[in-house]
């Protein structure tokens, strides 16, 4: 997990949670857990080859049985990706799900932001 930070004020804030992402070896769901441990991520990182796909809050699932881990549904990814008029297939050729801090602390419930902060 990568976590790209922007400033305000002088000060580092997490806005950015990368996940990396192989069709090939994934399931129908993709487990996110926030304590897990994470690098920082620039904008130097964002290159012509950084191949990813923004996720919102209506593609990911709480975890009913751990707080502070969430699910991304590839289904729902699909199915969303289908109502943009984007062929699902795109899925297969991407490395990385972006995802806002904000969408997975309202889904959570919690403060993501501690966890990344030093």
């Amino acid at each position: 997990m990568k976590i790209f930070y922007e400033e305000i004020d002088g000060m580092l804030n997490p806005k950015l949670m990368i996940i990396p992402f192989s069709a090939e070896t994934q399931t129908h769901r993709v487990q996110v857990d926030v304590e897990a441990s994470f690098e920082q991520m620039y904008s130097d990182d964002f290159h012509d080859d950084f191949k990813a796909l923004t996720i919102t809050q209506g593609e990911m699932l709480r975890d009913h049985f751990k707080e502070t881990t969430f699910l991304i549904d590839i289904k729902l990814v699909e199915q969303s990706l289908l109502k943009q008029e984007i062929y699902p297939e795109l899925i297969y050729e991407i490395d990385y799900f972006v995802m806002l801090i904000d969408d997975v602390e309202e889904l959570l419930q919690m403060d993501v932001r501690r966890f990344y902060l030093e």
